[in-house]
């Protein structure tokens, strides 16, 4: 789960996020799938949070679900799902993907109220799997994907020692439409840009065979 900042907290906190939204609202997008490939970390003794992320936006603000390569200042490496249900946060599943090659994420929106999330270990093909009940306000279809590159809590601004984070990459590679049909995300979902570039992160965007194909970078000698 992310930390929570409080008011005394003085350290430096950068983002980068890029915008893919589905202008028309009959396509009703109700699943995503694609790869999460937390490909490299080091740190000589910084401290900080970095989060890579798949935000994938729901019908309503106040629903997202969060798919999350998480990168430790001790070099371990997790991918977690988080939900954000209204106000209440809740982090259903977290492995550990320090020596995995990549890791495969799934979300499914079925009716009337059930979020459900996997990840997969493609070493051993195990699947973890949660699915969440909404009972108060249920969001029917995904509205928009979001890559997000965060660095929070950063201990020293500038940097005093030298730390490099990256997931490379993060896909989207199936989307399911209102007929039930897993498709390309290009047949729903339009590149509606990102925000200008900050300090400590990096993240790129872009198509691939109908594919959303972002990578995430953080550390102190990234622009």
């Amino acid at each position: 789960m992310k930390p929570v900042q409080n008011a005394v907290t003085t350290s430096g906190d950068f983002a980068e996020r890029s915008w893919y939204y589905d202008a028309n609202s009959a396509h009703h997008v109700t699943g995503v799938q694609g790869v999460i490939d937390p490909s490299s970390s080091y740190n000589n003794g910084e401290s900080y949070f970095s989060y890579h992320e798949m935000e994938v936006y729901l019908e309503r603000d106040t629903d997202c679900i969060e798919f999350v390569s998480y990168h430790r200042t001790d070099g371990q490496i997790r991918v977690f799902v988080s939900i954000h249900d209204d106000y209440y946060l809740y982090t259903p599943i977290d492995i550990d993907a320090t020596n995995l090659p990549y890791v495969n994420y799934y979300l499914s929106i079925d009716a009337p109220y059930y979020y459900t999330t996997r990840l997969q270990n493609p070493v051993t093909g195990t699947w973890y799997s949660n699915s969440w009940t909404d009972l108060d306000n249920f969001s029917r279809y995904i509205k928009s994907l979001r890559g997000s590159t965060e660095l929070l809590s950063l201990q020293h601004v500038p940097p005093i020692y030298s730390f490099h984070t990256a997931t490379n990459p993060i896909t989207g590679d199936y989307i399911r439409n209102s007929t039930g049909s897993w498709v390309r995300p290009n047949q729903a979902f339009t590149d509606m840009g990102a925000i200008p570039n900050q300090q400590y992160v990096h993240g790129t965007k872009s198509w691939s065979s109908g594919r959303i194909v972002t990578t995430h970078e953080c550390g102190s000698g990234v622009s």
